[in-house]
């Protein structure tokens, strides 16, 4: 049976994320033609637009894919690349906060309706946070700590999981606690992996030096319209291929944990920020 938390709250929360780093982002992208302007603003408004984007797409995925899927072998949480099973014999206990008269302290910081992490909390140990909201919060105690989740009916889920504990397992299958982390370690340990995505940074910093030398030598550049520019406008390139790698690199890493493609093909992604790299140096090499 699969239970999913209230998602209102988050989903606004993140929308409004969302809808900041947009601004700030097409902001940056617009004082880019500012005649007035020098570069720093619009590519440190653009870059923190981005960032915020990323972070706020990456909470909207974990938002949108956390659930809880309670059976007679187990429970399992999942949110985003964090997925943990515990087996039937492990789970010793499932409780709605409100039998325990208490509050539960939440980490600090977090999104509104979404509250993820780990906190020491007495009484109840090491305590791993996957809930969206505190006032729907069931304990779930396993063999080395408690989870606090928020399934949208705790008192139903609760009886649930103790219905499925005495009915006994149906097989037996191992636990599981694998997180980001954990898959990063698995990527970089492939050796091919991690030249693709160290070639793709390399010659992103490449371009960088590259840039910095035009500029210290070259007042102006021809840029790609014909145009005479001043050579700080090259900066553009190594932006775009920062923001190339680190897209490329987000991205095969979610195809990686999915498994929707092969992992060997996943490698090619990482690669082609590398080739937008190689084509950027020859365009800024063409424009002095």
């Amino acid at each position: 049976m699969e239970y999913k938390p209230p998602l209102k709250r988050g989903k606004i929360a993140i929308g409004i994320g969302l809808a900041v780093s947009a601004v700030l982002l097409a902001g940056g992208a617009a004082l880019f033609s500012a005649p007035v302007m020098g570069l720093g603003l619009p590519l440190g408004l653009a870059m923190i637009g981005l960032s915020l984007l990323v972070f706020f797409i990456y909470k909207a995925y974990q938002h949108g894919s956390m659930r809880y899927a309670l059976s007679r072998n187990g429970l399992e949480i999942s949110c985003g690349v964090h997925r943990v099973f515990i087996p039937n014999r492990e789970l010793n206990w499932a409780r709605p906060l409100a039998d325990f008269g208490s509050t539960l302290p939440l980490p600090k910081p977090h999104l509104p309706g979404l509250v993820l992490g780990e906190k020491e909390v007495n009484g109840l140990g090491r305590v791993e946070y996957c809930l969206s909201e505190p006032s729907y919060t069931v304990l779930v105690k396993g063999p080395t700590r408690v989870y606090a989740i928020s399934p949208q009916n705790p008192a139903a889920f609760s009886s649930q999981a103790d219905l499925f504990q005495q009915m006994g397992p149906q097989q037996t299958l191992p636990a599981l606690d694998r997180n980001a982390r954990m898959l990063w370690k698995e990527i970089w340990a492939e050796k091919q992996a991690r030249i693709s995505i160290l070639c793709g940074l390399g010659l992103s910093l490449l371009l960088l030096v590259l840039s910095i030398a035009i500029n210290a030598f070259y007042p102006s550049i021809t840029w790609v319209t014909l145009e005479k520019v001043p050579s700080q406008q090259l900066f553009i390139l190594p932006a775009i291929a920062f923001i190339t790698w680190f897209v490329d690199l987000v991205s095969g890493f979610f195809l990686y944990h999915e498994s929707r493609v092969e992992k060997s093909l996943v490698r090619w992604i990482w690669i082609a920020s590398a080739l937008v790299a190689l084509l950027l140096i020859a365009a800024a090499l063409l424009m002095v």
